[in-house]
């Protein structure tokens, strides 16, 4: 009966034995083949065994999933790593900042997202950095010239078409941002100083670049006088290139026929003496045309010397002739006068309306204004 026993007790142990070894080699089979169940987390989404860690508040039951809200998901056996606002079972879904799905990832360094996910180069103008486009065109996100007429800031490209700076003003409302540029010249779409004399107090108005020029007054220089700018010559009156015989002679001011004559229909013959001549369509220096009533005998400078005693004008020689009027040309004559006295300048004319008021064109060859 004793023996028994015992080989009844020898038996069972060697069972026992047998059966964990078998269990042990099984649990290592299905380790070795990760077939094992996970077993139960705590459920604080942290790093123990079994629990999935979450991102702060997961289940971490061993199925991964989290619902925390942590910053950063932990690394649990059972379930994949969270990474940030996700469910923390190992399948990436986590926060925006690790989704490879995320499409702001996919833009360069030098580019912005907008909320619908697009990369583009600006969402402010602050983000265009190049001079040559330094306004952000928020409709398309890139950056332009410019998105409105005040982002152009030339006053010769006042406006902004197809977010580019050009010409084309209309009006003085165009041109009011710049100060002392603040007129429309609408021929030409820029924005000025001065259009006419006007608009500079006292002084020339340079058509050729509308701006003023300071200390220089308008009006201020004489019929038949040398003149630079139109606005040099008195109301009427424009600066014109003058030729005689062929020679250019200078720039002067020269009567408009408008504002020479009565009406517009008489003639400067008939009512422009002594500018008696006609010079259809004439060109002023600053470009502006006109009809108008010239010297038709003689060149200015031999006008202006009309009665002066000049120097080398000593008698009625051809010699003292080359005295008076401009060099090179046949434009003045040298005479003593009827009750004698210095020889003096004069000049040819063809009649009375070639003299000034008060002297006359004795009729025959050679005839020349009174002296």
């Amino acid at each position: 009966m004793k023996k028994l026993y015992l080989l009844s007790s020898v038996f069972l142990g060697l069972s026992a034995s047998v059966a964990g070894v078998g269990c042990q080699d099984s649990f290592k089979d299905c380790e070795n083949a990760r077939t094992c169940p996970p077993p139960e987390g705590d459920g604080d989404g942290d790093s123990s065994t079994g629990g999935v860690t979450g991102d702060g508040d997961g289940d971490g039951d061993g199925d991964g999933t989290g619902g925390g809200d942590g910053d950063t998901g932990g690394t649990g056996t059972g379930g994949g790593a969270g990474d940030g606002d996700g469910d923390g079972d190992g399948d990436s879904t986590g926060g925006m900042g690790g989704d490879p799905n995320n499409p702001c990832l996919l833009c360069g360094d030098d580019e912005q997202c907008t909320p619908e996910g697009e990369c583009v180069e600006c969402l402010i103008s602050d983000h265009c950095l190049s001079d040559e486009a330094p306004v952000c065109d928020t409709d398309t996100g890139v950056c332009v010239e410019c998105d409105a007429p005040e982002d152009c800031e030339d006053p010769a490209l006042p406006m902004c078409e197809s977010n580019v700076c050009v010409a084309g003003c209309l009006g003085p409302e165009d041109c009011g941002r710049f100060a002392e540029l603040d007129l429309c010249d609408a021929e030409t779409g820029t924005c000025v100083e001065c259009l006419t004399r006007d608009d500079c107090p006292g002084d020339v108005c340079a058509r050729a670049t509308h701006s003023c020029v300071d200390d220089r007054e308008a009006g201020d220089v004489g019929v038949c006088e040398e003149c630079e700018y139109d606005d040099d010559c008195a109301e009427g009156q424009l600066c014109v290139e003058q030729s005689f015989q062929s020679t250019v002679v200078g720039n002067f001011c020269t009567w408009r026929k408008d504002g020479r004559t009565e009406t517009v229909d008489a003639s400067c013959l008939d009512a422009g003496r002594p500018y008696a001549g006609s010079g259809p369509g004439m060109t002023s220096v600053e470009g502006q045309t006109a009809d108008m009533c010239i010297l038709a005998t003689t060149s200015c400078p031999a006008f202006i010397q009309h009665r002066q005693i000049v120097i080398g004008c000593v008698d009625e020689s051809e010699l003292s002739d080359a005295a008076c009027g401009f060099e090179g040309v046949e434009d003045g004559l040298c005479r003593v006068p009827e009750g004698g006295g210095n020889a003096r300048c004069t000049y040819p004319c063809g009649g009375n309306e070639d003299c000034r008021t008060g002297f006359t064109c004795p009729a025959g060859d050679g005839s020349y204004c009174s002296l």
